[in-house]
């Protein structure tokens, strides 16, 4: 008996002592290697999000106070994702907040919120879409932040703005987005009634 207890004794002290050696190994290790920190600027997001259902669940409510205070986020998906549900709620309340998008270090947040701009279709938005295209070498990582400016352009923008933009012959058979982005512009002038006064 007694060399029963002293062996179920010996065995739970060695499970403990190896319990805390293991331990230990965790923490060690958990010490020099930090954990991954997330990139802010990646636009990308897992479908279970709290945030990203948040933000999915208020589009269908148009809760855009939700999705403006998004807008700010410091993280890029989170802006990115409010920015596409702003464009199908099209609440002219949120032009202004959309346009500070316009200038977001993350180039895929100034496109959706180009393309948003466009959806609500405002004509507050002209000017500040006018600033936000990227005058550049059209084979930059621009061009498709400008086809979108364009398109967005045509569904907000005045007369003078379609005169420009029909005057446009300088696009090359390899800016294929700008040129996109130029047909796509004035088809948009088009279902509003206006209509380049020549033919590109």
């Amino acid at each position: 008996m007694t060399f029963l207890i002293k062996y179920r004794y010996s065995s739970s002290s060695t499970a403990v002592t190896l319990l805390s050696l293991l331990f230990g190994i965790c923490i060690f290790f958990s010490a020099c290697f930090p954990p991954i920190e997330e990139n802010p600027n990646d636009i990308s997001f897992k479908a279970d999000d709290p945030n990203i259902i948040n933000i999915w669940e208020g589009k269908d409510k148009k809760w855009t106070e939700t999705h403006t205070a998004y807008l700010s986020h410091s993280k890029a998906a989170y802006r990115y994702a409010a920015a596409f549900a702003l464009a199908s709620v099209r609440d002219t309340t949120t032009v202004s907040a959309l346009i500070k998008n316009l200038k977001d270090p993350v180039e895929e947040v100034r496109q959706a919120a180009a393309f948003a701009l466009g959806q609500i279709g405002h004509p507050s938005a002209e000017n500040d879409l006018i600033s936000a295209f990227i005058n550049v070498d059209s084979v930059g990582p621009y061009m498709k932040t400008n086809a979108i400016i364009l398109e967005a352009l045509g569904k907000c923008g005045g007369d003078s703005t379609l005169a420009k933009i029909c005057a446009i012959k300088s696009y090359e058979p390899k800016d294929s987005s700008l040129s996109y982005g130029q047909i796509m512009a004035i088809y948009r002038f088009g279902l509003r009634n206006k209509f380049c006064k020549k033919v590109v």
